[in-house]
């Protein structure tokens, strides 16, 4: 209303919270991510950033709901089939998930280095397009996450961290060695000081 909109779905706080918002609603409360921490919002939401003064290595899982006919919350995007198989194939998804495409080339092919991670968790392997949501270890380990039993959900998620760090370590010796092979002197890994 106030002609601010940039004609996205993203809202940076530094720039449309104004005095007469904080007088209305309060103060908008800074929230610190720790190293290890999970930061879950919606696109749409006002947010803001101050930056990192470290290293800093974010995840960005882009997470979408989707309805009971496979239609994804933000049709911009495209459709649970495209991403799915975006995530199949290993090839970039065409749409950021607010619905504008990428600030930077992305290209048509995958990284020839890249590797897979699957099985780690049902609910891991739903929430990139691999399995579907109506299948029972989905569910259950949804209900066990999401459910009231705060032992059970921690039992979950730990069992699932300790997978994955396993698999992580694995698919990333392999993604070193594919590195090298395919660029040979050119390989990043080659320029650090690694041999095949």
């Amino acid at each position: 209303m106030r002609g601010e909109d940039k004609g996205e779905l993203i809202h940076d706080v530094e720039k449309i919270y104004k005095q007469a918002d904080e007088g209305r609603f309060g103060k908008f409360e800074r929230v610190m991510c720790l190293r290890g921490d999970v930061r879950m919002t919606l696109p749409q939401m006002i947010h803001g950033s101050t930056g990192c003064v470290e290293r800093n290595r974010v995840v960005f899982p882009w997470l979408m709901g989707l309805d009971s006919d496979w239609v994804l919350e933000l049709a911009e995007c495209g459709t649970w089939k495209s991403v799915a198989r975006a995530h199949l194939l290993m090839r970039p998804v065409k749409m950021r998930p607010w619905g504008i495409g990428h600030e930077f080339s992305v290209g048509e092919e995958g990284f020839e280095g890249v590797v897979e991670i699957m099985g780690v968790t049902a609910l891991g392997d739903a929430l990139v397009g691999r399995r579907t949501w109506d299948r029972a270890g989905v569910l259950m380990e949804r209900d066990a996450i999401l459910g009231s039993d705060e032992r059970l959900a921690w039992k979950t998620i730990e069992r699932g961290r300790a997978r994955m760090k396993v698999a992580w370590k694995e698919a990333f010796e392999t993604m070193v060695r594919v590195e090298m092979e395919e660029y040979g002197e050119d390989s990043f890994f080659v320029s650090q000081g690694l041999n095949k």
